[in-house]
């Protein structure tokens, strides 16, 4: 019976150990996630206990592309950053802008009409050319000549754009002309 209660004194003390070993490991960030120095100075009555590490996760895209003229050759072309979060509040929301688009196809002569899409999105700080968004609009038109072919037609394309912030030019207007079933520019 000393031999049993020798053994299980013993793994205790072994599962202690690596316990402390494994606590301390994680502290240090060598398995665990690593600390970023802070550049600001502490506050008086700076503690770690008052005031907790914040997480952060920074994320992105590596771009790749072909360097190589008659071979494959993968190099890093750049690097973007999409996401920077501070435990879970993002700090690039002051860069991003929402905003909502419509965009409608209207009948030139009547001025009706006839289909709308609608769609949202945001523009972010790091979008310098801009950036587009997706529409399709549906109607149809009569075979008038009963040929078989796309009668010709004009159509006007309205684009309106809604949110807090728009600039100079919120509406867009677009005339597509349709000759001998061909986009007349």
């Amino acid at each position: 019976m000393k031999n049993k209660k020798g053994l299980i004194q013993w793994v205790f003390i072994v599962i202690a150990a690596l316990i402390i070993i494994l606590f301390i490991l994680l502290s240090k960030g060598v398995l665990g996630i690593g600390k970023a120095h802070s550049l600001t100075q502490p506050s008086s009555g700076y503690s770690q206990d008052k005031c907790p590490d914040m997480g952060v996760v920074v994320s992105g895209n590596v771009n790749i592309e072909d360097s190589a003229v008659f071979d494959l050759e993968p190099s890093i072309k750049n690097i973007d950053v999409t996401e920077v979060t501070a435990s879970g509040r993002s700090l690039l929301k002051f860069g991003i802008e929402q905003f909502t688009y419509e965009v409608e196809a209207v009948d030139e002569i009547t001025n009706q009409r006839l289909d709308v899409f609608k769609g949202s999105g945001e523009l972010r700080g790091s979008d310098n050319e801009g950036i587009s968004k997706p529409y399709s609009v549906d109607f149809i038109i009569p075979d008038r000549n009963c040929d078989r072919s796309i009668d010709d037609f004009n159509i006007k394309i309205k684009a309106t754009l809604k949110g807090e912030d728009i600039g100079e030019r919120a509406i867009y207007e677009k005339l597509i002309r349709v000759r001998d079933g061909r986009v007349i520019k």
